[in-house]
């Protein structure tokens, strides 16, 4: 006979091991293909902050002040992309990114561990990252899901 904090206990498990159920009239295959694409999205949006944090980080030169104010703005913009691209895959009926690992085996804009950037390329590779971003959206192979994507990522 179990305790009652042993029916507790398991309660909490079943619940935990629920899928995150959100209605949608996607089916499985659209909800799932989404998703995936959105995840990349996503995981290339917090790959484009951390490097233009990276830049920010690192400024230096004569317009230092300059351009480390201007990358501190465009990073919290950026920053700000996040949650509206994860919330629209959870509406969709999709899972979202769980951890940083996830991002780094999602992510395509590649990362810059360079230890020191010219400042002309500091924005130059940042707005690279953001076009391969949006290019990778616009090449889905199904119309629909694009602008899918178009419309949660403007």
């Amino acid at each position: 006979m179990k305790t009652s904090l042993e029916k507790r206990t398991q309660g909490l498990d079943e619940r935990r091991k629920a899928p995150l159920l959100t209605p949608t009239d996607l089916n499985n295959a659209a909800t799932r293909d989404i998703a995936a694409s959105m995840n990349g999205v996503l995981a290339d949006v917090f790959a484009l902050y951390l490097k233009t944090k990276n830049f920010h980080w690192h400024m230096s030169g004569p317009h230092f002040r300059d351009y480390h104010l201007m990358l501190d703005e465009q990073a919290d913009q950026i920053f700000a992309l996040t949650d509206p691209i994860a919330e629209r895959i959870r509406k969709v009926g999709g899972s979202t990114l769980k951890s940083i690992g996830h991002i780094s085996r999602t992510q395509r804009v590649l990362d810059n561990d360079a230890e020191y950037v010219e400042p002309a390329g500091h924005a130059c590779r940042a707005q690279r990252g953001q076009q391969d971003t949006f290019k990778h959206t616009a090449d889905s192979p199904e119309e629909s899901r694009a602008r899918i994507l178009r419309r949660a990522t403007t």
